[in-house]
């Protein structure tokens, strides 16, 4: 509240809000019992709880948006190693040394250096590939951060090493403490980009076998031409276990294998009539169906 009264300056909605908050609310937990709790605090999906994740953690904004601007310095390296970047030391101290000298003994001395690391740079990259390393010609000084919120769910996507990826995640925790948020254990972690991430029900990862358009430039180097294609992809099994907890399905095993089969909510027994039962279910399809309707393969979920 006193955050909250530091942006609304008025006796009244902080007085209502404090109420609000201090009333409490029923919650159902799991709908296959019979069981209610009552809470303290705002049920999620209640009108107030985005306003109220705006307002405390405009100051985790903020902190973000000044911790970019100290770190970020991808434009600045892109600059540096267009201007400086000598291809030379690449192969420095590879077998690929020894390799460029020769070819400098038997090429003609109008050949420049950069022409022949370029192109043992393309049979470096083939070499790679057959072996399944993956080439990379990123600097790895270079540091990109992006900040991406809804409510109190948000993800730092970062170009550097794994340790500063680590030590951006204890900073943005330290300073969530100080806000008096903490950060969930099970949700919170550094993760690979091509092993994709969950966020807000969606599992996100890109596309990275699709075909990528190049193109030459006047100096001979290669270009991307576009970003590479996300997919947004559907976490059927998660989906699953949360309906079971939520009293939709019931796992039935056999000897084949687990599946999941429809159930009765005991709460809903209450309605006037099966069709009214029927309705509900219905509804709660339906807003599965149209919340993954912009994810990438929307046939996974006929098996739901």
């Amino acid at each position: 509240m006193s955050v909250f009264s530091r942006y609304v300056d008025d006796y009244w909605t902080c007085n209502l809000i404090n109420r609000f908050l201090k009333k409490g609310y029923v919650h159902f937990g799991n709908l296959c019992d019979s069981q209610l709790e009552l809470k303290i605090g705002t049920p999620q999906g209640s009108i107030i709880s985005p306003l109220i994740c705006n307002i405390l953690l405009h100051d985790l904004d903020s902190f973000v948006e000044k911790y970019i601007n100290k770190y970020s310095n991808y434009s600045d390296r892109l600059v540096k190693i267009s201007d400086e970047y000598n291809e030379t030391r690449r192969i420095l101290g590879t077998p690929f040394q020894s390799v460029r000298d020769d070819l400098r003994k038997i090429i003609h001395p109008n050949v420049s250096g950069k022409k022949i690391v370029g192109a043992l740079r393309e049979i470096r990259k083939l070499d790679a590939g057959a072996r399944g390393i993956r080439y990379y010609k990123e600097d790895k000084d270079a540091k990109k951060i992006q900040y991406i919120r809804y409510a109190d769910d948000f993800v730092l996507g970062l170009i550097c090493d794994k340790h500063f990826a680590y030590d951006t995640l204890c900073t943005v925790a330290n300073f969530s403490g100080i806000l008096g948020m903490i950060l969930s254990k099970e949700k919170s972690g550094v993760k690979h980009h091509e092993k994709g991430t969950l966020f807000l029900g969606f599992k996100i990862f890109g596309n990275y076998g699709f075909k990528v358009k190049q193109r030459t430039n006047k100096n001979g180097s290669t270009q991307r031409v576009g970003d590479v294609v996300l997919k947004l992809g559907i976490p059927l099994e998660r989906l699953f276990e949360r309906y079971v907890d939520r009293g939709f399905f019931q796992r039935v095993k056999n000897k084949k294998a687990e599946k999941f089969v429809g159930r009765r909510v005991d709460k809903w027994l209450f309605l006037d009539n099966e069709y009214e039962i029927i309705q509900r279910f219905n509804s709660v399809v339906r807003g599965i169906k149209y919340y993954y309707s912009c994810s990438t393969y929307r046939s996974v979920l006929d098996r739901f």
